[in-house]
């Protein structure tokens, strides 16, 4: 899920949060479903922001900076990995 986010705020610097998200959707429901996990908790590292590429130079990269560890920390809180039950 780190290299999820990681890649997400990269690319979201060079194209839309939007097609940003529609990128990476597919890839994180992929991941959660070959790790038999819920996708929900893969596809909330997919979402949030919305700024302009001028942003980052100012104050994006902090600011992602701390959504990221926010993400790392609690989406696995509330939304845990848990397994799929068939």
């Amino acid at each position: 899920m780190i290299g999820l986010i990681l890649a997400c705020m990269v690319i979201g610097n060079f194209m839309s949060h939007t097609a940003t998200a529609a990128v990476f959707a597919p890839i994180a429901i992929q991941m959660a479903s070959t790790m038999n996990r819920q996708p929900i908790t893969f596809l909330m590292a997919v979402g949030p922001g919305d700024c302009v590429f001028k942003d980052y130079f100012k104050l994006g990269w902090p600011i992602q900076l701390i959504a990221a560890f926010l993400l790392i920390v609690f989406v696995p809180i509330f939304i845990p990995f848990t397994k799929i039950i068939p």
